[in-house]
């Protein structure tokens, strides 16, 4: 049995869909979503803090186009290289999302948005659930 690319591709379209939430919301009409998300993980719930600033901006679309990068990739490996060898993959992606966990509540935490930790863990779940079976297995 061929194994199954299918928890790949979720990652990565969650991640695709993370990076285009956040490319579009450097666009002043639409940074409502990203700038409620940003007050809601950074006490009090006071009005987003300089999110429209033209270096916060900056960062967003630096890091939306990351998060863009990334999801093509993990995309990219979910076909000729995860047929190959899916444990390599499985496990390469893993750890790319692991150290991304950890890197990102690491800053979350020093600038005062703890509480971002949460979404990251829900986040995190999205990616690596799909991603705990055995690459050969299928989904019933």
């Amino acid at each position: 049995m061929a194994p199954n690319p299918t928890p790949l591709r979720i990652g990565a379209f969650a991640t695709l869909g993370f990076g285009a939430l956040l490319t579009l919301s450097t666009l002043p009409s639409l940074s409502g979503p990203l700038a409620w998300l940003i007050d809601l993980v950074i006490w009090p719930l006071d009005g987003p803090d300089g999110t429209t600033a033209p270096a916060a901006r900056l960062l967003t679309a630096i890091t939306g186009g990351l998060a863009i990068g990334w999801g093509v990739l993990v995309l990219g490996l979910s076909g000729t290289a995860f047929a190959a060898a899916p444990e390599a993959v499985r496990r390469v992606v893993i750890h790319g999302y692991l150290a991304w966990f950890a890197a990102d509540c690491l800053g979350s935490v020093i600038v005062g948005a703890a509480l971002n930790v949460i979404g990251n863990a829900a986040f995190l779940a999205v990616l690596l659930v799909p991603l705990m079976r055995a690459p050969s297995e299928s989904p019933a």
